[in-house]
């Protein structure tokens, strides 16, 4: 079955840093790769399903900030997991920014 997404996906490779609610502890991944819907984080651990996470990371000039909740996870190899992040918060304008950068990609 052919999977259907909203958002076309695009290899974008950036540092994002990830905070969770109630948490002090700000986080340092690398996305593999974004989309107007979402973001796509490679780490040591899988990210609890369900988790909503605050992200910040630079589009070319811009830095980006969306309130995410992770929707998967899968491990690709020993102790290298991917994190689907669906943003649910973000504003026009930074999306606009994603927009921007992927078109040119």
């Amino acid at each position: 079955m052919k999977e259907k997404r909203k958002f076309p996906r695009y290899n974008v490779t950036t540092s994002v840093s990830y905070t969770s609610p109630n948490e002090d502890t700000v986080v340092n991944l690398t996305s593999k790769n974004i989309s107007e819907g979402g973001v796509c984080l490679s780490s040591i651990q899988p990210m609890e399903i369900g988790k909503t996470v605050s992200l910040a990371f630079i589009m070319t000039t811009k830095t980006v900030y969306a309130l995410g909740r992770v929707v998967w996870n899968e491990e690709v190899r020993p102790r290298l997991f991917e994190n689907g992040i669906e943003f649910i918060s973000i504003t026009e304008e930074d999306l606009k920014e994603i927009a921007r950068y992927i078109s040119n990609q």
